[in-house]
């Protein structure tokens, strides 16, 4: 992952991130300040923080030389987050294997079966600014505008099941990946 600094962010299966930098290889792990040595996703926000999905400790966010922790029990539905994505108000959403989470930089509200996602499970989740796209790891495709989730299923003839990563393109259309 590139940051709007223009460093590179590796995320690494059990030895934390490692960090490109004016020639510079440095590692994150559990030893200097991260809560996971196995991150799952990264992404950055407009105001320049670096943002990282662990496997089971949550989210952390980068900005300066300090990491910051959100867990579950700062609101999160899960420890485990499947992807990142901001959206046109500078909203933060985070797809776990427990629901959605939106953070707006002071709270956390979250999407789960109870109020209306098909499955709890999410795989990968883009945005087009306005509309949440969430891929679930059933295969279906739950889109949040406004608070409200609509769920689409695609055709069986298609196979489509765990949906592990989703992309949006300035065509307006949404690249599914699955496994």
């Amino acid at each position: 992952h590139k940051d709007p600094y223009g460093d590179i962010w590796l995320g690494t299966w059990g030895n934390g991130v490692i960090r490109y930098s004016h020639n510079v290889f440095r590692q994150y792990n559990k030893s200097n300040g991260m809560s996971d040595d196995v991150i799952s996703c990264i992404s950055s926000d407009r105001q320049g923080n670096t943002w990282f999905g662990t496997f089971s400790a949550g989210l952390i966010f980068f900005y300066g030389d300090q990491f910051t922790a959100l867990r579950v029990a700062d609101g999160l539905p899960d420890n485990n987050v499947r992807a990142i994505t901001q959206d046109a108000n500078g909203d933060m959403w985070f797809a776990t294997m427990n629901g959605i989470a939106k953070y707006d930089g002071i709270e956390i509200k979250t999407w789960n079966q109870k109020n209306g996602l098909s499955y709890n499970r999410i795989g990968a989740l883009v945005t087009d600014g306005k509309k949440i796209y969430a891929g679930t790891l059933s295969g279906e495709i739950n889109v949040i505008e406004n608070g409200k989730v609509t769920v689409y299923t695609p055709p069986a003839v298609l196979g489509m099941s765990e949906i592990i990563s989703m992309l949006y393109t300035r065509d307006g259309s949404v690249w599914i990946g699955t496994v």
